[in-house]
């Protein structure tokens, strides 16, 4: 399903150039899987680990197939765009306040 976003980005001319990547995958990925991802920072979240690095389309697919090669399950995937503006943008949208 991921994979069909970067998909239908390309073939619509859209833009599939590396950017910073938020990826939340359920459960834990152990020594094994914190040593396949050791490409991308690794954060912990309760019973949920977040791989956050730059990645364009070739290499998502990539990074998608190791998550299924590991028998785990992503439950979240964003762009992570780190300006001021764009994150209260985010934290209106999350809460559901209108953007002024």
């Amino acid at each position: 399903m991921t994979s069909a976003l970067y998909d239908n980005l390309a073939s619509a001319g859209g833009d599939v150039r590396a950017q910073r990547h938020r990826i939340t995958i359920s459960g834990d990925l152990g020594e094994a899987g914190r040593e396949a991802f050791g490409d991308f920072d690794i954060e912990p979240r309760g019973a949920d680990t977040v791989l956050i690095g730059e990645v364009d389309q070739p290499r998502m697919r990539s990074v998608l197939n190791r998550v299924r090669g590991f028998g785990l399950k992503v439950v979240d995937l964003r762009i992570q765009d780190e300006t001021p503006e764009r994150l209260a943008n985010q934290s209106r949208a999350d809460t559901g306040r209108p953007t002024p």
